[in-house]
């Protein structure tokens, strides 16, 4: 991390909070391919304490992470695949089209970018079941813990503030949004179903968790995905009426969070410091002056007026930049890259800088709307298929299958609408879009085994 000048190397020692977790899975008496599996999990969940510690070159390290995943899938037997999977194929030709704008390794480079989730979706999907799934499934579940302990060690060295998220990472900020969302609507989705207490204070954990890593966007994304939450359990579980209550709840807890979060986020009161006033009227004059890029820097447009921006100069274009972009590789970030795409690059060429980091711009960008369109309807394909055998398997599956699969339905509305709106994390490899890619696998390995249930 020696290039990220005035990181605090001290911050390595949230990465002490994976230890419980590592003596836990030392001691699960399980065969050598999900053994080692897991210690690569748990390595990975310390990427960015080993990234602040110096020990390795950070190029190295991610080559550490991704290259036994591509091995794992490359040789790994594939029965299984997803709704959407026969897109992947349109979208690999369009980026293919677009690259004789660029070059033949970055191609490669985006294709590695894009569609390793997937890859990672696959592996997951056909290796690992029964309790070997379970078992992993709980590994995720307590390495998802284990960061909550993180924002209390980054509060008090460092306060609120967005580096150093947890052990996962040091400076992708983007981490904290996915991850403390997709939690949370796990977290409460589950506690909807079991009513058991731990999940619970594990979602006040990962709402603290995002309070810490002073993420703006997640003062609103909390309370109303709250009712999003309750809504999808109420339609997969048929009981609409049953959760009015839950829903009074909501209608009376929601804005108190939703102070709380204003509070607490130095952005978001008066004074700018954790514990300030609440003032509605400047929450949303600063929201406002904030989406519209009013505090300069190197992005002038912001994230409300990036994709008029973008839309604008692509379709004032010609055909060939409207459907296959700018070429595919273009804004990835390697030496291999001829052309540097820093935050004024890309203002200078779009006239929109940090906020080009939204998914669905950073795609359009490099494949346009041929490249872009079988890609987010990958994900909206997995959606309809889940939330179909959901819906149609629910009465034959227990409280905590339920939770799993619709928590995987929820995991997939935040990849969706925060890839839409907000940053494109979910779309490369990281801790978050790792436990992204297990939620929604595991759902399907869960309903496998509630479908061989009903026909036996």
């Amino acid at each position: 991390m020696g290039q990220y000048l005035g990181y605090d190397p001290r911050m390595a020692i949230c990465g002490i909070v994976v230890l419980p977790v590592l003596i836990w899975w030392f001691k699960k008496d399980v065969n050598n391919k999900v053994k080692w599996f897991g210690y690569l999990m748990i390595l990975f969940f310390v990427h960015g304490s080993i990234e602040l510690a110096h020990v390795i070159n950070t190029t190295i390290l991610r080559y550490i992470f991704e290259l036994p995943i591509l091995y794992l899938y490359f040789t790994s037997y594939k029965r299984y695949g997803y709704a959407g999977r026969g897109l992947v194929i349109p979208f690999i030709f369009v980026s293919l089209v677009s690259s004789i704008q660029t070059s033949p390794m970055m191609w490669i480079l985006f294709l590695l970018y894009f569609l390793e989730i997937f890859m990672l979706f696959i592996y997951f999907r056909n290796n690992y079941e029964s309790e070997d799934a379970t078992l992993l499934h709980k590994l995720f579940w307590l390495l998802a813990c284990s960061q909550i302990p993180t924002a209390i060690i980054k509060y008090f060295m460092v306060g609120v503030t967005e580096p150093y998220i947890g052990s996962m990472s040091s400076h992708e900020g983007g981490i904290t949004t996915v991850f403390s969302l997709v939690m949370y609507c796990y977290a409460l989705e589950m506690y909807f179903c079991t009513k058991e207490r731990k999940y619970l204070f594990a979602l006040l954990g990962f709402v603290l968790f995002g309070i810490v890593g002073a993420k703006r966007a997640l003062a609103f994304l909390f309370p109303v995905f709250y009712f999003v939450v309750l809504i999808l359990h109420s339609l997969c579980t048929h009981s609409i009426v049953r959760n009015s209550k839950k829903l009074i709840y909501g209608v009376i807890c929601m804005p108190i969070l939703f102070v709380l979060l204003c509070i607490l986020n130095p952005s978001f009161n008066p004074e700018k410091k954790v514990g300030g006033s609440f003032d509605l009227k400047y929450v949303i004059e600063y929201s406002g002056k904030y989406n519209n890029g009013g505090f300069g820097g190197d992005d002038k447009a912001g994230r409300a007026n990036a994709m008029a921006i973008i839309h604008e100069k692509m379709l004032n274009d010609n055909l060939p930049h409207q459907l296959f972009g700018y070429g595919s590789g273009l804004l990835v970030s390697s030496s291999f890259n001829s052309q540097k795409m820093d935050s004024y690059a890309k203002m200078k060429v779009f006239g929109v800088g940090y906020s080009m980091g939204i998914g669905y711009l950073t795609l359009l960008a490099q494949v346009g709307f041929m490249g872009v369109i079988p890609y987010f309807l990958i994900f909206i394909l997995s959606l309809i298929d889940l939330l179909r055998k959901t819906k149609a398997m629910s009465p034959y599956m227990t409280h905590t299958e339920i939770g799993l699969c619709v928590s995987a339905i929820l995991t997939l509305i935040c990849i969706i609408t925060l890839s839409f709106f907000y940053n494109n994390t979910s779309f490369f490899f990281n801790c978050a879009s790792v436990l992204n890619m297990w939620f929604i696998a595991y759902a399907y390995i869960t309903l496998d085994k509630v479908k061989e249930r009903i026909t036996a």
